[in-house]
């Protein structure tokens, strides 16, 4: 009547539960984020607040540590000796601990519940800190850039919540950019 699971199946159903909000991440969507996220900084006033590093932040659940590690892989492998003369430094903090982030130029957001999504937005916002993330639909929670994937990939930019931060782009990126608008949807 009862059929007894063999542990070996039972090992490998846990791994894949547990590596599932992992894998629902593109690889090369993410080697595309690496390659802009420093840019997106220096395209900026937070270029401004560089001291000696370009400080990124990533904001990540447990289950999304592995994907956080490889985004930094992916940057070292797209910028091994830095850009710009600026040395490209991470932060892997998880949502709890956002306020760890307050060091930053700009925080990447993976995947996340609503809540943790509210207070790492409501952090950024009080700290004048940009912020991307990997699902473009969290600009309508108030992240500030995602990029938008049609024929082509660009930036995705809420240009409401820039400007509420005091954050000026450089022209260039808004030309090339698609612009977020809270209350048509885009433009």
């Amino acid at each position: 009547m009862f059929q007894i699971i063999h542990p070996y199946i039972i090992i490998v159903i846990v791994f894949c539960y547990s590596t599932l909000n992992a894998a629902t991440y593109d690889m090369d969507l993410l080697n595309t984020y690496s390659k802009l996220t420093p840019r997106f900084i220096l395209m900026s006033t937070q270029k401004n607040k560089i001291d000696q590093d370009i400080n990124i932040c990533l904001s990540f659940d447990e289950e999304d540590e592995r994907v956080a590690d490889e985004f930094i892989n992916y940057t070292a492998l797209n910028y091994p000796d830095g850009i710009k003369n600026y040395k490209i430094k991470f932060s892997k903090i998880k949502y709890k601990n956002i306020s760890l982030c307050s060091d930053t130029q700009l925080i990447f957001l993976f995947r996340t519940n609503s809540k943790a999504l509210k207070k790492a937005i409501s952090f950024s916002q009080d700290k004048k800190i940009m912020t991307i993330a990997y699902d473009n639909q969290l600009l309508v929670e108030g992240v500030d850039i995602s990029l938008f994937l049609g024929r082509d990939t660009k930036p995705y930019i809420n240009l409401k919540s820039v400007l509420d931060k005091g954050i000026r782009l450089d022209n260039l990126l808004l030309r090339i950019s698609k612009i977020y608008n809270n209350k048509e949807g885009s433009r």
